[in-house]
C-alpha cells in the first residue's frame, strides 16, 4: 500500500534520495549546503517537508517524481531557496608578534 504525500508530509533523506533517484548522502549535502529546507528531529534525523522538496526541485528544473506531483509551492518559499548562497567572508588574520628582546646577563 502507497501512502499519500501531501505537501506537510515529513520525509526522510533515504524517502527522498528513492524518489529523485540520488544517494541520500547527496540529499544530506544539498541539506548542508541550504538547497532543501529541513530540520532534525528530537533523535538527530534530517526530515523535509514535501512541499520543500518540490520548491528544490522546480529551482533547479529537476523532474518532479509522481509521488510529488500535485503538491503545490508557495512562491516565496521557492525565491528564498533560489537565491545564491552568500560566501563566507574570510577571517582576517592577526598580525604576528615579535619576539621580545632579552637584555644581556638578565636572569629569570
Amino acid at each position: 500500500m502507497e501512502r499519500t504525500i501531501t505537501a506537510d508530509t515529513q520525509l526522510t533523506s533515504h524517502e527522498v534520495g528513492k524518489m529523485l533517484q540520488s544517494n541520500p548522502s547527496s540529499i544530506n549535502k544539498w541539506v548542508k549546503e541550504g538547497r532543501i529546507a529541513a530540520f532534525r528531529t528530537p533523535g538527530g534525523h534530517r526530515r523535509m517537508f514535501a512541499k520543500d522538496v518540490v520548491a528544490f526541485l522546480k529551482a533547479h528544473t529537476m523532474p518532479i517524481p509522481h509521488e510529488l506531483h500535485g503538491i503545490k509551492v508557495v512562491e516565496a518559499v521557492e525565491e528564498k531557496l533560489t537565491e545564491p548562497k552568500s560566501e563566507p567572508q574570510p577571517t582576517p588574520k592577526k598580525p604576528k608578534k615579535k619576539p621580545k628582546k632579552k637584555k644581556a646577563g638578565a636572569r629569570r
